[in-house]
């Protein structure tokens, strides 16, 4: 609650300071999306007004995302790790509602592809009776994925001083699974193992992320040129 009482208080001020700028005269904007950090992820985007008041996103974003947080899938000792990186590619049209470019509300229709890999190391008993001896041997897991989505948002804009553009955002999406690759072996001897049944990137993002529905929205701050 904390969080949403202080993004409306910057908002409303954002607000107050674009009242002089009601008409944007700049028609492209450099942005990124602050929330991205939260999983080491750059994301860069590049928007274009069009001559009938909308306008065009196509954005970019690369992650490089550690998780430490592994331990219900028995990832144990110093050693253990898991890492996500890979890219996401978004291409977006707006509909502008006030008719003063960048200023003021929209919606937005977009089409996204996500291409990630996950590589993981951990410890695990590869005896699956429970009448067998504990046998713990080092596991490597590395799994490509693939997918595609669509959805919309809905959002507010702000321009100030005709300069800087901040925006607020956030719709449903679905993505689609449309290619995965999983190859999981010993560590030690390179032998190749059963994959486990997972889509997920890491334990700290949720499966929808890649499949499913789920949902998107950021806060951006850019550069109007």
């Amino acid at each position: 609650m904390k969080y949403l009482i202080i993004l409306l208080l910057l908002g409303t001020s954002f607000i107050g300071l674009a009242q002089n700028s009601a008409e944007v005269k700049r028609n492209y904007a450099i942005r990124t999306n602050l929330l991205s950090a939260i999983y080491n992820t750059l994301n860069v985007s590049y928007q274009k007004l069009k001559p009938n008041g909308n306008s065009v996103v196509l954005g970019a974003s690369y992650m490089d995302f550690n998780d430490f947080n592994e331990s219900s899938n028995n990832y144990n000792g110093n050693n253990n790790y898991t890492n996500v990186g890979g890219v996401a590619l978004t291409g977006e049209y707006r509909l502008h509602f006030s008719g003063n470019g960048f200023n003021g509300g929209y919606v937005g229709g977009f089409g996204r592809a996500m291409f990630y890999e996950r590589i993981a190391r951990y410890q695990n008993n590869i005896n699956s009776s429970s009448q067998m001896p504990i046998e713990m041997i080092d596991v490597k897991e590395k799994f490509n994925f693939a997918s595609v989505g669509v959805g919309f948002v809905v959002g507010y804009q702000i321009a100030i001083q005709n300069r800087v553009t901040v925006d607020f955002f956030g719709g449903p999406v679905f993505q689609a699974l449309v290619y995965e690759d999983k190859v999981t072996r010993n560590a030690s001897t390179g032998a190749r193992l059963e994959s486990r049944k997972i889509n997920e990137l890491a334990s700290n993002i949720p499966d929808r992320y890649i499949s499913g529905y789920g949902l998107r929205g950021g806060i951006t701050l850019g550069i109007l040129f």
